[in-house]
This record gives C-alpha cells, structure tokens and sequence, in this order.
C-alpha cells in the first residue's frame, strides 16, 4: 500500500465489507442519538448530578472489568453470533429504556447494553479481516473509523431533532431499530471465515489463540508485536489525558470564557467538523500517530490560555483535527500489525485500559477543575500527554521495527 490515498470505487468496497460498513454506520449514529437521549432521560427521572456520575459508571464500569475476557470469547467462538446476538440484546434493552419507569431501571438496563457492548465491539472490530481480506485490511479499519466519527458529530444533531418530535423515548425506539437492522444484515456476512495467516504475527497467531485469555498472557502476546506496544501505551495515555478535556470544556467556554450555552454547543460541533477531516488524513503510519499526539498537546497547551471564544473555537478545531487523524491512525495500525486469530483480545484487552482510563481522567479533571478552575484541566491535559507520548516513543526505539509501520 502506498502513502497516496487510492479513489473508493464500487470494486474496493465490494462483497460482504460494503454492507457491513454501512449497517455499522447506522448503528453508531443510533447509539450517539441514544446517549445524548439516555442522559436526558436519567436527569428527568432523578434531576441530580449523581444519575449522570451513576450512567457513565454504567457506561465505563463493564468494559473496564470484562474488556479482556470478552476480547478472548471473540477469539474462541463464533464472532457472527455473539455480534448478532448483542445487537438483539441492546435492541431489547434499548425498548425497555423507552417506556423505563424508573431511574434504577434506567440504571439496570443500560448496565445490560454496556455488557452487551463490551461483547460486541472486540467481536465486530476482529472480523473486519474476515470481511476486507488482509490486503485491505488497514483501509477497511480506516472507513469503519472514519464512519464513527462522521457519527459522533451528526448523531447529537439528529438527536436534537427527535427530542423534539417525541422527547427521549423516541430517540431509544430509533436507537433499538438500528440495532435489530444491523442484527439482520451481519447474521447474512462471512464474519468468521478466516483468511491466511499474517507474516508479521505467524508465532503468536499459531499459539496464543489455543489457550484462555488473560491480561498477563496478551501483555506477553503484545510484547511480540513490534510496535504494537507503542500503539497500545500511546492510545491508552490519548484517552486518559483528552478525556480530561470532556470535563473542562463546557467550564471553560461558558464560566471561564462567558460564552453561554450556544457557544459551547456551537464549539463541540466545530472540534466534531475538525475530527472529520483529521480522520479522513489518516493513513497506516506510526509517525502520524506521534504527530497527532504532539500537535494535540500544543492545542489543548494552549486552549488553556484561550482569550476569547473565537479563539478558543480555533484550538478546539484543530484539536478536532489531530483527534481524528490520531483515532483512525491508531485503527488502521492495529489492523495490519495484529493478527487476526487474537484481534479480539487484543482490543478487547484495549477496551479495557481505555475504560479505565475514562474513569480515571473523569475523577482527575474534576479534582483539578474544582482546585484550580478548568484551564489547569486542559494543561495537566497536555502534559499527561506528552509525559506518556515519550513512553510510547521508548518502545519503539525498542523494537526491530522502523518508527513508521508497513505501508
């Protein structure tokens, strides 16, 4: 593959891939709807701060603790039945959300699609190969990442729509039939036909895939994978300083800055353009990753230090940018360093950091907005990220390989 992006023609996203992209699309954009609805939903029913802190523990809590065993199930069994069967999960939970009487009903059952959840994406994201063959692999990843990101942004909005057609009950229903669309189209796609053996994970694909997953046996497994340990502790230290930043910016835009609430709501739309076009630059290459890690730490620096909020609504976008560049990047390389007969526990066991990694964020950045205001948010931010980037630069001087990946 070359660095010079190749045109989408009908042949590249032929087959099985073309279907699957488009159901998996459908099914991010509901469930962006569904959160901004289900929040909603939680503060109607127990208007206080703890049933928002209550649903991210929901969110967070099953994937931090399952994220590794579920990575494994989705090596040893079938990955079609355990998507197809989570879709259907959270299509009847989802109903169930709708017509909730309660806030601990609420609670109970969006426990249920955080379970189902943390099964589904280690078992989707594995059977990508299966889908794109190896040769395309690395580009397949790139449009199911970009797709998310494309959803992030739009579905907030279409859910400003909905909640004005029919409140928050609307916006579940919607959200269950993408699920129970997606469950009908996967259960027809080839996810658990398996393609020949990668060059670069021979050894490990032959003999880890045979024996019960666990995170000291794939941290042995990861330390195998040339540069994939960069990748790994480089995601997890993104996740864990730019989570930070989820706390502080609406502090900072309209406490610290007086922008009101259209300021904030207009500057996350804007940060969700930029992190669309980061994505769509993304390509399978180490160094991209560290450029989008370095350029978000002098963004978010310098957010910090925003004057006004046309200026912080610059930063913002190009956070966006880097934010999106990073994530799809990351994507792209996991799929053509990891073998495909451990995907499923190696993102597992990544869902798993990176949920702890939320948590952990979310509790340091209020700490610190509460002691220091939101603007030192932002700068223990970028710090965080910069410290842990030159870990991952560490092992990569470690490794056999080159600092940029296969192309």
């Amino acid at each position: 593959m070359t660095g010079t992006p190749q045109p989408r023609t009908d042949r590249r996203w032929s087959g099985p891939l073309r279907p699957f992209l488009v159901t998996s699309f459908q099914s991010y954009l509901g469930n962006e709807m569904a959160y901004v609805g289900l929040l909603l939903l939680a503060y109607a029913q127990e208007p206080s701060s703890w049933a928002i802190t209550a649903l991210l523990i929901a969110e967070f809590l099953p994937p931090m603790l399952l994220g590794s065993a579920a990575g494994a199930l989705a090596d040893r069994h079938s990955r079609r039945t355990l998507v197809v069967s989570t879709d259907v999960v959270r299509a009847v939970a989802f109903v169930g959300l709708a017509v909730s009487p309660s806030i601990i009903t609420t609670l109970a059952l969006a426990t249920v699609v955080s379970f189902a959840q943390t099964v589904f994406r280690p078992a989707s994201r594995a059977s990508v190969p299966s889908l794109a063959g190896h040769e395309r692999v690395d580009d397949a990843m790139g449009a199911l990442s970009f797709s998310y990101t494309v959803a992030s942004t739009a579905g907030p909005l279409l859910a400003a729509v909905l909640l004005l057609a029919g409140g928050p009950a609307t916006v579940m229903l919607v959200n269950a039939a993408t699920f129970l669309i997606s469950a009908a189209i996967i259960s027809r796609l080839p996810l658990d036909r398996r393609g020949p053996k990668d060059r670069r994970g021979d050894a490990g694909a032959s003999e880890e895939p045979e024996v019960p997953g666990g995170a000291r046996r794939t941290i042995a497994l990861l330390r195998t994978m040339d540069v994939v340990p960069a990748v790994f502790v480089a995601g997890i230290g993104a996740a864990l300083a730019f989570a930070m930043i989820n706390v502080a910016e609406p502090l900072l835009v309209r406490d610290t800055l007086g922008g009101g609430e259209s300021a904030f709501a207009l500057l996350v739309a804007i940060y969700g353009a930029g992190a669309i076009l980061g994505s769509a630059l993304a390509r399978t290459r180490l160094d991209l990753l560290f450029v989008a890690v370095a350029g978000s730490v002098v963004t978010v620096g310098l957010t910090a230090l925003s004057p006004t909020v046309p200026v912080a609504a610059a930063l913002f976008a190009a956070t966006g940018v880097f934010n999106g560049l990073y994530l799809t990047s990351e994507d792209r390389l996991l799929a053509s360093l990891v073998p495909q007969a451990v995907q499923g526990r190696v993102y597992g066991f990544k869902d798993s950091l990176e949920s702890g990694a939320f948590l952990a964020a979310y509790a340091v950045a209020g700490a610190v907005a509460a002691l220091s205001g939101p603007r030192a948010v932002f700068l223990v931010s970028a710090l965080t990220a910069l410290a842990l980037g030159l870990v991952a630069l560490r092992f990569v001087s470690r490794s056999d390989e080159k600092p940029t990946a296969p192309r």
